[in-house]
């Protein structure tokens, strides 16, 4: 497998899963970011990358409903964060590179980083719920060094927190719907291809989060990830791909990484074909 060209982490790439049948209800804050700004790095938040498709196109939301109110922010050991999403009454799905940080300036050494608490529904200082994190599982075979030099790791970053509180008794939890069932492509098709929503807490907003509603999912890869076109920020690794179906939300896959590959930015995530199985033995306690 040859290395990852240029590889850049953006530490929270979103993927939008866009919701074909009804969007969920959005409370809008402000919409048409400056999306030069944010490409500079002038933010309150300090990130530096910002990976656009034309334009900006992400909106502010305010998390007071379904299922915006079931996004959080996860706040790691050295204060580092990332988004996630409940997918049970107790337990958060989020990348697993979430879970480490660079040793210093060295960037080929990393340290676990533990999280700590899940901000589920932040905005402006004030949450939905907050909790601490009891426990965390990754695959296995998820090597972080060989996440950033390879492209053999792809497929298991991602990740389970168990917290402490089962706050989505009180807000609810998405599903898991994996991408290979014929029911979850039809529900994702566009005129244009496959589309989804997508929302996390961007590095240039990270005390509110933003949503980029009905952005493309470009390809399928084999290795069950997914490229797709949603607006994203350092912040939003870790955040859900999901659509509505029966009056839920599902979550198709989530943010891992943003790729420059052959000259063009590219954003990827991680689909449920990778986690699905993983999911439900967690969630069963095994």
């Amino acid at each position: 497998m040859s290395p990852k060209p240029a590889t850049q982490l953006a530490a929270a790439a979103v993927c939008v899963i866009a919701v074909l049948f009804a969007r969920p209800a959005v409370e809008w804050l402000w919409a048409g970011h400056d999306s030069q700004a944010a490409r500079q790095g002038e933010s309150d938040g300090g990130a530096g990358s910002a990976d656009y498709f034309g334009h900006d196109e992400r909106a502010a939301v305010k998390p007071t409903r379904a299922p915006w109110r079931s996004i959080g922010k996860i706040v790691s050991q050295s204060n580092g964060y990332c988004t996630g999403a409940l997918i049970a009454r107790d337990v958060v799905l989020t990348a697993a590179h979430c879970l480490y940080a660079e040793d210093g300036e060295d960037e080929d050494l990393f340290h676990w980083d533990p999280p700590l608490y899940f901000l589920a529904g932040l905005h402006d200082g004030r949450f939905a719920a907050a909790t601490h994190i009891t426990e965390a599982w990754m695959p296995p075979d998820f090597d972080m060094l060989g996440f950033v030099q390879t492209y053999d790791h792809d497929h298991a970053d991602y990740a389970f927190l168990r917290l402490e509180e089962p706050i989505g008794d009180r807000l609810g939890w998405f599903g898991v719907a994996e991408l290979g069932a014929r029911e979850t492509r039809q529900g994702l098709m566009g005129a244009d291809g496959p589309k989804v929503n997508q929302a996390g807490y961007s590095g240039d907003t990270n005390r509110r989060l933003t949503a980029h509603v009905g952005c493309r999912l470009v390809r399928f890869e084999p290795n069950d990830t997914v490229l797709h076109e949603c607006d994203t920020m350092e912040g939003d690794s870790g955040s859900p791909l999901f659509f509505q179906r029966d009056g839920g939300y599902w979550i198709v896959a989530i943010e891992s990484q943003s790729l420059r590959m052959e000259g063009r930015i590219v954003n990827s995530a991680v689909d449920a074909r990778a986690f699905a199985e993983d999911a439900r033995r967690f969630l069963a306690g095994q």
